[in-house]
């Protein structure tokens, strides 16, 4: 190895800079450190992905290409011998002619899609860390499949909600602090599933959606929102613990409900429930104004198909299971009920409905979380007399114990079925939803698509990478389709179910 030459320019440099005592004392200072900066930056690669892909409806509902057209069309004979014509006959006369019942149905395709982008200098900044092109168009695929799984347990295209009832409201003395001498003013908007979603406290009510598409188009989308109700007054408070309960007669297809109250013509957001009443204890000095709201029913989205909270809704053409529980006490509402033999009196009267005319039992019954609890603490109190599970290891497990029981089951006491119980990332609060998941071939006889559910596709699943118009890649997946109930009355629902 050549030892390095100091050359006299080299040896003057050192030679000044060791004169100043300054130098001297950051040279001693000197080394190698963590603050130097020269360390290894340990970045695991890919990106960790940390949120939920729940479609558990969306994996097994059937799905078949679709044959074209605008729209799937079927009918169905949903009755036979309509006028209960007798089979006696006199000798050497004929009988009666029979009459049937006989609906039809379409059921319109519809477009849905979801768009991502990824910029060049993303691609350059990522490489060997994420494929980000990749990544743009898998999250856009998740998104749309999360949006598909929405709607199919609460997609509103077909059910207006129109007009909120006017509340009827009612001022305490206690249980709040709105002022003496106060005319409280209260408003109602109804809400979809989506429109449900889509509220809180902070934004209020969405009524529409103006978007713009990644090429520029603008959409005015409808936000899930019934027309605002007229404003129901009560007399003014006599103390300054006052509060006020307020109800609304329950909107058939309501997820919920959103209130405003305030003085007359200053009403303001205060509450969104999922049953049709409200305690309401203080005036909200900010947020959305019921003035702000325009006069109109946004509840349906012609973008969208129906769900199976709407098939159940619209009893008179679908024919299912639909009840909304009574209003009770405002703000307290009314719960699921025990029959005193380890059931849920809600649930034996869905049974009873679908056992009586069609000879059927529900397979499964969706749950919010709320409802979940609520008919687990049901029938593990057994009628005031408690079940207790206990669960020890065969060794004593050092006195360690587990203690707990979930209801993932309940007996159709009328078919001796047991109906699965499962709690569904997208079902509201306040409802239950229940499905038939096909039609025994040896009871319903002629043709029988082997499932009351399934999903037509005009396009199944499609990506396409738009031209450059800009230094990033731009991707958009997509798909047509319909949900298709081929039995319509196979499906039910529970609504306007307080929490316990």
């Amino acid at each position: 190895m050549t030892a390095p030459v100091l050359t006299n320019d080299t040896l003057d440099q050192w030679r000044a800079a060791l004169s100043d005592p300054r130098s001297v004392a950051q040279l001693r200072k000197a080394g190698i450190n963590v603050a130097t900066g020269l360390t290894f930056f340990d970045l695991r690669a890919p990106a960790q992905t940390q949120y939920p892909v729940l479609t558990p409806l969306r994996n097994v509902i059937p799905r078949r290409p679709g044959r074209g057209g605008p729209a799937v069309n079927w009918k169905v004979t949903r009755a036979i011998n309509t006028t209960s014509v007798p089979a006696g006959v006199a000798e050497g006369h004929r009988n009666a002619v029979i009459e049937l019942s006989v609906l039809p149905f379409v059921r319109a395709y519809v477009g849905l899609g979801m768009e991502n982008n990824a910029t060049f200098e993303a691609r350059y900044a990522g490489e060997n860390f994420e494929d980000v092109d990749s990544l743009a168009s898998l999250t856009a695929l998740q998104s749309l499949m999360i949006a598909e799984e929405q709607l199919i347990i609460g997609g509103n295209n077909s059910l207006a909600l129109g007009t909120t009832p006017t509340p009827t409201a009612v001022a305490s003395t206690t249980g709040g602090t709105i002022p003496t001498a106060t005319a409280v003013s209260v408003i109602c908007v109804a809400l979809t599933p989506d429109g449900l979603r889509r509220a809180s406290l902070a934004s209020g009510v969405v009524q529409t959606i103006a978007r713009t598409s990644a090429a520029g188009e603008v959409d005015t989308v409808n936000g899930g929102t019934a027309q605002k109700s007229a404003a129901g007054a009560t007399s003014a408070t006599t103390t300054s613990t006052s509060s006020v309960g307020a109800s609304v007669a329950p909107v058939v297809g309501a997820a919920g409900y959103a209130w405003f109250a305030g003085t007359a013509g200053a009403e303001k957001i205060a509450a969104i429930t999922t049953i049709n009443s409200v305690v309401i204890t203080a005036l909200p000095a900010s947020g959305q104004t019921a003035a702000s709201l325009t006069s109109t029913d946004n509840s349906q989205d012609a973008l969208v198909f129906d769900g199976l909270m709407t098939f159940a809704a619209d009893t008179s053409h679908n024919g299912g299971y639909y009840k909304q529980l009574a209003t009770g006490t405002a703000g307290t509402g009314t719960t699921l009920t025990a029959d005193g033999a380890n059931g849920i009196k809600e649930l034996n009267d869905l049974f009873s409905f679908y056992w009586d005319p069609f000879r059927l039992s529900p397979d499964v019954i969706y749950v919010n979380a709320q409802e979940m609890n609520t008919i687990t603490n049901i029938v593990v109190a057994n009628g005031g007399s408690p079940m207790l599970r206990l669960t020890m290891a065969a060794n004593g497990g050092d006195g360690k114990i587990s203690a707990g029981v979930q209801v993932s089951e309940v007996l159709n006491k009328i078919t001796g079925k047991k109906v699965a119980v499962e709690v569904h990332p997208y079902v509201p609060a306040g409802t239950i939803i229940s499905y038939i998941k096909n039609l025994p071939a040896g009871t319903y006889q002629g043709y029988n698509p082997g499932s009351t559910l399934e999903m037509d596709t005009r396009q199944e699943y499609y990506q396409l990478q738009w031209p450059l118009k800009t230094r990033q890649r731009e991707f958009g997946v997509y798909v047509d389709e319909m949900l298709v109930p081929w039995a319509s009355f196979a499906f039910g629902a529970i609504s306007n179910i307080a929490h316990s």
